[in-house]
This record gives C-alpha cells, sequence and structure tokens, in this order.
C-alpha cells in the first residue's frame, strides 16, 4: 500500500480532522462478544519498557480505565480517513510517517491453524522439484527432537528442509556457502515507490514494483494459502545487495512477503512465531509471521524460508472500530509516562494471539490493531523487518486495549 497520507513533526496539540467518525455514546458495540479470557501461565515479569505485567484483574483494570471515552467509526469512514499535522510531547514522529487506511476491505477477528501434515513425502519430491533440486541426491539428516524432515545435498549445493507445520526452507546459490555481500539499498514498499527502479540480476534486468507483482503471483501458484479465502502476499520489504567480489553491475534481491487477509496483514514485524503459551510469556504478542526470499535470477528465489503456515479457519466480521484519534490519544496517555517515542511506521494489522494448545496443534487468534513501530536500529546488516522492531504500541480496534513491547 502506498502512503497516502503523511504525518509531519509538528506542533505540540495534534489537530485531527476525520471524516463522519461517530461518538457511539462511550459504548464498544462489540466489546462483550470479543472479550478474551487469557490465563496467567508465569509470575508477572517486567516488559521492555520497564512497566510490570500485573494480573489479569488489574490488567483488566487498566484496560477499563484507558478505553473509557473512546469513539468509534465504520470501517468506511476509516477508510475515508483524512488528518492534518499529529505530534505531542510524548509522541513524536521520524520525519514524515504515512498511514494509508484505504486498502482494508474488511475488519476481522480471525481464528488460525498451523498446517499439522506438512512434512510427507510427497511435499519432499513437490517442492524438491519447485526448487529445481535432485530428490534423489536428497538425504534425510537427525531430526531427533522434532518431527520434520530436514534434507540435504551436498553434491548438488541445496539444502532444503520442511517442517510438519508448514515450514520450508530451501537454500541455494551463492547464499549456500554463506557468501557475503554489501547492502546498497532498502525498500519499504509502504513508503516507497519502487516503479522504475531497475536492478540488474544475473540473468536479466527488472524494473522492481514489476518484480514484486511476479514474485507474488509466483507464490500464490506454488504456495497457495488453504482455509477461508482472502488471504494473498504483498511483497513488504525490499535489500538489494551487492555479491562480493562482484565488480559490475549484477545485483542480488532480498525480499519479505507478508500475508494479508482482506487488506489488512497479519504482523511480520515482531519476531519468531510462539507455538506455546510459555514462550510468549514476556511478549505482548504471540510473534510474527512471514515468508523471506534471496533472488540471484529472475526465475524461482535462490533462497526460501518460511517458519510456518497458517490458514483462516473461521472469523468475525467487525462493522466498527475504535477511530485512529482514540488510538493516537491513548497511545499519547501510555507513553506519557516513558518520555519519548519515535514513531517511525504505522500500521493496521492482525496481531497474533495464541487461542489454543492441543495435541491436535496450536490456534491462533488474529486481532486487528492499530501498529505504532519505533524507529529501527540499523545494524548495517540488511536485516528486514521480519528480524525484529526495536518497540511497538499495539491498539486493538476492538476493544481498545494498549499492548507494548
Amino acid at each position: 500500500m502506498k502512503a497516502n497520507f503523511t504525518l509531519y513533526l509538528g506542533a505540540l496539540c495534534a489537530a485531527l480532522l476525520f471524516c463522519g467518525c461517530q461518538d457511539a455514546q462511550n459504548q464498544n458495540p462489540v466489546a462483550g462478544q470479543e472479550e478474551r479470557q487469557r490465563e496467567e501461565t508465569q509470575p508477572p515479569q517486567e516488559n521492555e519498557w520497564g512497566e510490570a505485567k500485573g494480573t489479569a484483574e488489574e490488567s483488566a483494570q487498566g484496560t477499563a480505565e484507558e478505553t473509557s471515552g473512546m469513539e468509534y467509526c465504520t470501517v468506511d469512514e476509516l477508510k475515508a480517513l483524512t488528518l492534518s499535522e499529529l505530534g505531542g510531547e510524548n509522541l513524536y514522529f521520524s520525519g514524515e510517517v504515512g498511514v494509508d487506511f484505504s486498502g482494508i476491505e474488511a475488519v476481522n477477528v480471525l481464528h488460525l491453524s498451523l498446517e499439522d501434515n506438512f512434512a510427507k513425502e510427497g511435499n519432499r519430491k513437490k517442492y524438491a522439484a519447485l526448487f529445481g533440486v535432485k530428490a534423489e541426491t536428497l538425504k534425510k539428516r537427525s531430526d531427533k527432537d522434532s518431527d520434520s524432515g530436514t534434507y540435504e545435498s551436498d553434491s548438488e549445493r541445496n539444502y532444503m528442509r520442511i517442517g510438519k507445520s508448514g515450514d520450508l526452507v530451501h537454500i541455494g546459490g551463492k547464499l549456500y556457502s554463506g557468501s557475503s555481500n554489501t547492502v546498497e539499498a532498502k525498500y519499504d514498499t509502504d513508503a516507497d515507490d519502487v516503479s522504475g527502479v531497475k536492478i540488474t540480476l544475473a540473468d536479466k534486468k527488472v524494473e522492481l514494483g514489476e518484480f514484486c507483482k511476479q514474485s507474488e503471483k509466483w507464490l500464490g501458484k506454488n504456495m497457495p494459502f488453504g482455509g477461508i479465502d482472502g488471504m494473498k502476499y504483498h511483497i513488504s520489504q525490499i535489500v538489494v545487495r551487492k555479491p562480493k567480489g562482484e565488480k559490475g553491475g549484477r545485483r542480488a534481491l532480498s525480499m519479505q512477503a507478508q500475508y494479508e487477509f482482506q487488506g489488512m496483514p497479519l504482523d511480520s514485524y515482531n519476531g519468531q512465531l510462539a507455538y506455546t503459551a510459555k514462550d510468549t510469556a514476556a511478549n505482548a504478542t504471540a510473534g510474527a509471521v512471514y515468508t523471506e526470499m534471496d533472488y540471484e535470477k529472475s526465475g524461482a528465489p535462490s533462497t526460501f524460508i518460511r517458519s510456518e503456515f497458517l490458514s483462516v479457519d473461521s472469523l468475525e466480521r467487525i462493522d466498527k472500530v475504535v477511530d485512529f484519534k482514540t488510538a493516537v490519544r491513548l497511545v499519547e496517555e501510555r507513553r506519557a509516562k516513558f518520555g519519548s517515542f519515535r514513531i517511525s511506521k504505522i500500521v493496521p494489522m492482525y496481531a497474533l494471539h495464541i487461542e489454543e494448545e492441543s495435541k491436535q496443534g496450536t490456534k491462533y487468534e488474529a486481532r486487528p490493531v492499530y501498529a505504532f513501530f519505533s524507529e529501527r536500529t540499523d545494524y548495517g546488516d540488511g536485516a528486514l523487518y521480519g528480524g525484529g522492531i526495536d518497540n511497538y504500541i499495539y491498539v486493538d480496534m476492538v476493544t481498545g486495549e494498549v499492548s507494548m513491547g
């Protein structure tokens, strides 16, 4: 999504102009039916902001205080949002920050499940053929601690891993041996216009905008989603790399693909997805899902990394959401106690939470949130956002609950 609205570092008192967002008489129209019951699995801890994680009762009380005086708007009103300068004593923006709600098709609460039988022999052959690996050269490696099948061919310089939860890894080409490279450029396709940017790969020159579409099409064809229709791929991050020893114009590309459901992405920013509630005890959410790829040529990616695969089993449609003005106020109120927080990116998206654990596998709830991200530390390694955002604030679009990490 190209950013249509631009937020500038500005006045201490923000002025927002909204199109018809309604006062719902301080009542959340769906709060009752959307109340979540989360079991506390560990003693209270502190998050990265130094806030103590209290009991469920304390959390509920804090949420009640935060959500008083909230206003709501319809999804159509949110899509038509216009706003002027936005700033504040404690909420600061890093230069120009864009936010675009116009691409949202619908807002839902999603219920998802992991693949549970992906590591079967038929998939080994299918994906070996897809990535140009000779299936007969692949040998199963030790996997005593997992139910996954891991295969490698030293002679063909191809590594492939298939896991029962849908994790799929293929590493080939120069990256098989871990060859180094120089990062030349990074693009966030939500903010940067990559149309017209030309890159020379090993076999041909490509235009980045069209190549993103080509990659999304390849993913949709070869890695189709199961469950309820509406999920699709969106290339969100691009890194241009100069291979070690390259003296000409040849370059390689790294890309991250988000999973979007009806115009809103699933969290692809908040680290690796957790499979148990114990793993999420110190985090506000269950983590992120995404696919990363490296392209040395214009065909199939030379490297493909997907940690898991989720399908939408059911959903509840949300007709009215907490309006953006209220979300900003909630962020400012929470941040006032902890000093400045420089916002580099705002995204309407789905935050993942573990809903159920059983022998049949983990199930997740994906809740719509306004996500406010801090400036990400640049370590010069060209890491994509999947490596984790430094800090974030999520405001639940349904309940107004604020979570931080």
